[in-house]
């Protein structure tokens, strides 16, 4: 690259390399003189400050000399700092203004280094290319704070509107507000604040379509979701976009229709796919301001689009005028086309904006930090979901050889990544944070629909919306399967019902890798083969799953290879499916779950551990799941040395045999999914946990480029003990003491030096209990359009909602407890031979002196206590805390109403094959 100096810049590089000889404070004080213009943050020369200010406050010290020197004579590189100019030729000392000047200048293996600051520009990369070994990259230079910002400061004046709402009036549209960097609610019904945790509970942050709601027509159900009732809000919401999600995996925006303030429905354009009868649903966002209706508390928002007149609910009360407030106006700051190939962006912060690359090949997205990246119209009165972040191909073109390496996303409104529709896309080392609760997107939190050979490896996610978080699509899975490995995904599927976490579409699982992935506490599936049975030739292995609602591995196909998976917790189910023929090739060895559908397992098979089969629970063979440490227990006789050989899945097994399940028991590395940073994070036992084993180890997840470890531990919180350097992620403490609080630390060694972790603690509380388990004195159910039947003695105890046919069932369960000392836990196990999707609650009951001989509708003690729990059963025994009941030795009841679906369902009773168990610890 060949950039032409100006003669001032010659002149000073000259006198420079005469200064460079001379010593002493004589050197700083002719360097002051003569450069003084390019390293003065507040610089005001006519001729330009140039670009070398990095911070030197308008004082220039020995240190500069050398940075300055280094760069007088250098031609590497363009550079962009914000008191540059684009008439400059982009060098250090006389940078570009914009990246788009830098990047319509750049050739293959061309640099732009920007200078700290804020840029607001869209970038377009059109025509831009680097070549195969040469890409054109854009970072900061030398690790300097930037930010790509997708917002506009709003300095117009305001006015007050009414009480606490204040409005101005803008030039343009904004769909996203922030007042002092914090995120601001577009109105919206029923309340809740965006990016609250309140917001990812879907019964509560939402309401729901009553039973005679139909496609078209939204009637609300005044019992189910939000206590704020559509009816009850007593305005009018037509014109404002309500999001529904009317199909399990599909949620529509629509505007509101023929709306009458305090009505209970209203009308919207048909949805093409409509099948839900209990569609849950908001309103926000609007055409024409539509959306001040709803404007009604602290941190709301709304925005007119005809008038430009944005308002404000200032959460202090106060004029804003004088906060810092911002609107974002830019969807992306960069763009790319199918003309776009081999760019690098490195290491820079995005605000509220993000990259859209379509049918482009070899982008790499690396090192950024992503917040609040994807944001949707709805202010503006759209309908249409927005795409997030995308490196995918158009209609018949594919992205090929992109990456997403080691980058923070949080706070997404879509699919935090869109990667639909390319070829070998690596997504490696992420970290997604609450994502997608719109869902309008294809149900995708990652959307990889249509893709080929993706590689999906180290990645966190952490609390998302949609039905699938990370789809596997692949149009032609013959060729370039799919690598799944070592992700960590919790809290995901919360928005929506069917999916999975990982979920594979028909045809899709062909040759596809899936290994030590960790999904914990996920509403949905954790793991999902479609395939009916088309899917063929996948392999599952070494996975832990400890979700409550679903079934944790649902396979389908065939020819699969399912080996050493761990599926514990109420959805702690493995089902190798054998609907339409399917799995009869499959080979299963070595999986460990609390029930195994489907039973005896299809195909070839062996040493597969069944809890409900074998009638020991799961958990109960494990160290601490409730810590997070799924190894087999010393004493697990049932899972220890009992495993089969497997070739390149069971290699190095300790003792006799294999264990069963996914870690081997005296192993000295325990694999944790999901992302690495350079030090080592994801302590378990969790820190600051008071239910910990006081035969615990210590263990951790890896750290980025660590070698070895540093283990520091002790009782005194800032100092702790060295206690060695090891290699593995495995430390043994000793013999540790009840009720002592421990304090720990592990500092990763690696070739650039040591990286201090962060202290950690726990406190062992594990005093020996004996467990006794009661079964029902009396069970029963009761109805309402039969008030006068009794349904005592029956196999089942049935329970439905008066959504299904108007008739409402509850169950009755009562125990008689005897046990010698306080209560510690107590644990109520309920059997359902299908699924009780949408879950049962469980309350507690007062009354004790009903019998199920003689029970009914009319005479049902009231189910008067608090919820104690609730969840789904899948085939299986369901597990529900029930302590807060059980005081000690007595007579307790129980009371179960069925959650928000509309079929019936059922749980067995004492005189069924399955009988209600309450376990009692003291």
């Amino acid at each position: 690259m060949n950039k032409t100096r100006c003669p001032v810049v010659l002149i000073a590089i000259a006198i420079v390399a005469i200064l460079a000889s001379i010593a002493g404070s004589a050197q700083i004080d002719v360097l002051r003189t003569i450069a003084q213009h390019w390293l003065d943050d507040n610089c005001s020369a006519t001729d330009g400050c140039g670009g070398a200010d990095i911070d030197y406050g308008g004082t220039v010290d020995g240190g500069d000399v050398a940075l300055l020197s280094k760069h007088w004579q250098d031609s590497s590189g363009y550079y962009v700092a914000t008191n540059g100019s684009d008439t400059n030729p982009g060098t250090f000392l006389e940078p570009f203004a914009t990246i788009q000047k830098a990047a319509d200048v750049m050739t293959a293996g061309d640099t732009c280094y920007i200078r700290k600051g804020t840029y607001h520009e869209d970038v377009d990369l059109s025509g831009v290319n680097g070549s195969s070994g040469s890409a054109i990259t854009f970072t900061s230079y030398n690790g300097e704070a930037v930010t790509l910002d997708g917002t506009i400061p709003i300095t117009s004046g305001w006015t007050q509107h009414s009480g606490n709402i204040y409005k101005t009036t803008l030039s343009g549209d904004i769909w996203q507000l922030f007042v002092d960097g914090e995120h601001q609610t577009l109105a919206r019904f029923p309340n809740v604040e965006t990016w609250s945790m309140e917001m990812w509970d879907r019964v509560n942050s939402r309401r729901f379509e009553a039973a005679t709601g139909v496609n078209g027509h939204m009637v609300d159900d005044p019992a189910i979701g939000h206590v704020d009732t559509l009816a009850g809000a007593g305005v009018s919401f037509n014109d404002c976009v309500a999001v529904m999600n009317l199909r399990n995996w599909t949620t529509y925006a629509r505007l509101v229709q023929n709306h009458l303030a305090g009505t209970d429905n209203f009308d919207y354009d048909l949805a093409p796919d409509y099948k839900m009868t209990r569609a849950a649903y908001f309103i926000e966002g609007g055409l024409g301001g539509a959306e001040l209706v709803m404007l009604d508390t602290a941190k709301e928002w709304a925005f007119d689009e005809v008038t430009k007149t944005l308002y404000l609910w200032a959460d202090d009360g106060q004029n804003p005028a004088e906060r810092d407030i911002r609107g974002k106006d830019q969807e992306y700051f960069f763009v790319g086309d199918g003309t776009t190939s081999h760019i690098t962006i490195d290491g820079l912060d995005f605000f509220a904006t993000t990259v859209n690359f379509t049918s482009s090949d070899n982008i790499t997205l690396q090192n950024c930090n992503l917040t609040y990246p994807t944001f949707s119209r709805r202010a503006l009165g759209s309908i249409a979901g927005p795409v997030g972040t995308r490196v995918g191909g158009a209609s018949g073109d594919y992205n090929v050889n992109c990456t997403v390496y080691n980058c923070d996303f949080r706070y997404v409104d879509g699919p935090v990544i869109y990667y639909k529709q390319s070829e070998f896309m690596t997504i490696e080392n992420n970290y997604f944070y609450m994502v997608d609760y719109g869902c309008l997107n294809e149900g995708f939190s990652l959307n990889g629909n249509k893709s080929k050979g993706t590689v999906y490896t180290r990645n966190t996610l952490e609390i998302s919306g949609d039905s699938e978080s990370c789809r596997m699509g692949i149009e032609d899975s013959t060729v370039n399967p799919a690598t799944v490995t070592y992700n960590y995904h919790t809290r995901c599927g919360l928005l929506q019902t069917d999916g999975s976490s990982v979920q594979y579409g028909p045809t899709s699982p062909n040759g596809s890798n899936n290994s030590f992935n960790w999904f914990i506490q996920n509403d949905r599936y954790s793991f999902r083969f479609d395939g009916d049975p088309a899917g063929q030739y996948g392999d599952v292995y070494r996975n832990v799953s400890m979700c409550p609602e679903k079934t944790a591995f649902r396979i389908k196909g065939d020819f699969h290879e399912v080996y050493n998976n761990t599926a514990v917790e109420t959805g702690g189910n493995l089902n190798i499916a054998t609907e339409k023929g399917g799995n009869a090739g499959t080979l299963a060895y070595n999986n460990a779950a609390d029930n195994i559908t489907d039973w005896p397992v299809p195909g070839t098979s062996g040493n597969n551990y069944n809890g409900l089969v074998e009638g020991v629970n799961l958990r109960a063979l494990l160290c601490d799941p409730d810590n997070l440490d799924f190894r087999p227990k010393a004493a697990a006789t049932q899972l220890v040395d009992q495993g089969a050989i497997v070739p390149g899945i069971t290699d190095g097994f300790i003792g006799a045999a294999p264990d069963i399940g996914a870690f081997e028991y005296g192993d000295t590395n325990y694999s944790i999914g999901g992302r690495q940073l350079p030090a080592a994070t994801h302590p378990v036992p969790p820190d600051g946990t008071a239910t910990a084993k006081d035969d615990a180890d210590l263990m951790w997840r890896t750290a980025l480029g660590a070698t070895s470890y540093d283990v520091y531990f002790g009782t005194v919180s800032g100092s702790l003990v060295f206690s060695g350097n090891q290699f593995n992620n495995i430390f043994d403490p000793g013999t540790l003491t009840d009720g002592t609080t421990y304090y720990w630390r592990i500092d990763a060694v690696g070739p650039g030096g040591t990286t201090v972790g962060t202290q950690w603690s726990f406190t062992p509380n594990h005093s020996t209990t004996v467990s006794t388990t009661f079964e029902p004195s009396d069970d029963s159910y009761v109805q309402d359009t039969d008030p006068n039947a009794n349904f005592g003695g029956l196999a089942d105890i049935e329970l439905r909602t008066s959504i299904l046919d108007g008739i409402t069932r509850h169950g009755y369960l009562k125990f008689e407890v005897d046990v010698p000392g306080p209560v510690v836990s107590a644990t109520l196990r309920l059997y359902s031979a299908n699924t009780l999707s949408g879950g049962v609650n469980v309350y507690g009951v007062s009354d004790t002196t009903w019998s199920e001989g003689a029970i009914d509708w009319n005479n049902r003690p009231a189910i008067d206590g608090a919820l104690l729990d609730s969840g789904s059963i899948s085939g299986a025994y369901g597990e529900f805390d029930v302590t807060a009941h059980i005081t000690g030795s007595g007579t307790f009841s129980f009371g179960l109403i069925r959650g928000s679906r509309d079929s019936n369902r059922r749980v067995s009773s004492k005189d069924g094959a399955n009988p209600p168990q309450l376990i009692v610890s003291y």
